[in-house]
């Protein structure tokens, strides 16, 4: 079994390095590593391009600077023959046995079955004393925690190539819920998510965001994320799930719970520019 790993990068050399060294300290080393950048500052891209030429391992391509899915989809294209996939942020610290674990998994299974199964693992934050491992989105399309996975984790997971190959990341979301985003879509179309508790992977990124903020107002992660809550919310109920009683819930009440929370940080003259951050219009008009 041979596993590849696409690492998506935007200003951060310092942990891009830490990332690929505790890919180098892995029991079951990957056989291809595409790290694809998407910095837009030329002392970033020229740190990266210093830090990536440490690691004769791993190969280093252009991002295209349209957010974090479209970076995955192009990390993808750049990749090699290999079996399996794993995504991880550049803040994402494998654990030694990440991937002879998920190997071990893989091999217990039958053929057909390692080609129909997404492993999700355990991600441990850095920063916090809690692990998170099992979740799912609940009606709103917040994260809560499950009794069974439906969300495998963008960045502690891995999937079987082939999925990727009909199944590419949703470029239309810029950042946040694209991992629940794409684990809807593995799911209707007949693929399981298993738990894996020992693949461990540590986040060391959390507080560190490179997108900008706005002290006293709405974080600019925040603001990606609940543009990003409306898109993958409608997308849910008018496309994945087609339940349009729904999706006529679910609309009045994100702008409800979103209006609140804008004012509270007095930020609600920026809804218009999140409902065209989120894209969902695309979704509107069929596109």
């Amino acid at each position: 079994m041979s596993i590849g790993v696409c690492i998506t990068t935007r200003h951060r050399p310092d942990t891009l390095e830490q990332c690929l060294e505790h890919l180098g300290k892995s029991t079951q080393r990957p056989v291809s590593i595409v790290v694809s950048d998407d910095s837009s500052k030329p002392e970033m891209r020229e740190a990266t391009i210093a830090v990536v030429a440490k690691f004769p391992a791993a190969t280093l391509v252009q991002g295209p600077r349209k957010g974090v899915c479209a970076n995955r989809n192009n990390a993808f294209a750049h990749l090699g023959p290999v079996d399996y996939v794993a995504f991880l942020d550049d803040d994402a610290l494998v654990s030694p046995t990440y991937f002879e674990v998920a190997q071990a998994r893989y091999d217990a299974m039958s053929p057909e079955r390692r080609e129909r199964t997404i492993l999700t693992g355990t991600r441990v934050d850095a920063f916090k004393p809690r692990i998170e491992t099992m979740c799912r989105l609940d009606f709103a399309c917040n994260f809560t925690a499950s009794e069974t996975p439906e969300v495998a984790g963008a960045s502690y997971a891995v999937y079987p190539r082939t999925f990727f190959e009909r199944h590419p990341w949703d470029e239309r979301i810029y950042f946040g819920l694209e991992d629940a985003e794409l684990s809807l879509r593995a799911m209707k179309a007949g693929y399981e998510i298993v738990f894996v508790r020992d693949m461990v992977l540590s986040d060391v990124g959390q507080g560190k965001s490179t997108l900008l903020e706005n002290p006293g107002r709405v974080s600019e992660y925040a603001f990606n994320g609940e543009a990003a809550r409306l898109y993958v919310g409608v997308k849910r109920y008018k496309d994945i799930e087609a339940n349009y009683a729904k999706l006529a819930l679910f609309v009045p009440l994100f702008f409800a719970q979103t209006t609140w929370s804008l004012a509270k940080r007095r930020s609600l003259h920026r809804m218009p520019e999140l409902v065209r951050l989120s894209n969902v219009t695309s979704l509107l008009r069929g596109n």
